[in-house]
């Protein structure tokens, strides 16, 4: 079997979707990762329980029905735009995959075609 030369783009455009589902797993990320910070600097603040501003909010949180602090809350949240964006990633590799293959169909179609060619007129 010849191995054949195909030609694929190495850098494959990213659309706008895929870019915005990025954008948007980042920034459910971001906000993660600064409730994990608050979380962390509400217990480290220097000052007593009753002063603190960020433990008084984190009560409150606790009393509204949520069962974590802002640290576990923070790291859920995290998770969630990893999830986010390993789904668009997957989504946008299958596709990828889908185009390389039709490419690959294409120019074995194309190629089979011109070898019927070339055997036909040879029969002539």
């Amino acid at each position: 079997m010849e191995k054949k030369n195909v030609k694929t783009k190495k850098n494959r455009r990213i659309s706008w979707k895929e870019w915005t589902f990025y954008a948007i797993a980042i920034v459910i990320a971001l906000f993660g990762l600064s409730l994990m910070i608050t979380g962390i600097i509400g217990d480290n603040l220097g000052v007593s329980l009753e002063n603190n501003p960020i433990k008084a909010a984190e009560k409150d949180f606790i009393a509204t029905g949520f069962a974590m602090n802002f640290r576990n809350l923070g790291l859920v949240i995290i998770a969630l735009g990893a999830l986010v964006a390993i789904i668009t990633l997957m989504v946008n590799a299958k596709k990828s995959d889908r185009e390389h293959e039709k490419q690959l169909r294409r120019q074995e179609r194309l190629s089979s075609d011109s070898d019927e060619t070339k055997t036909l007129s040879t029969n002539e």
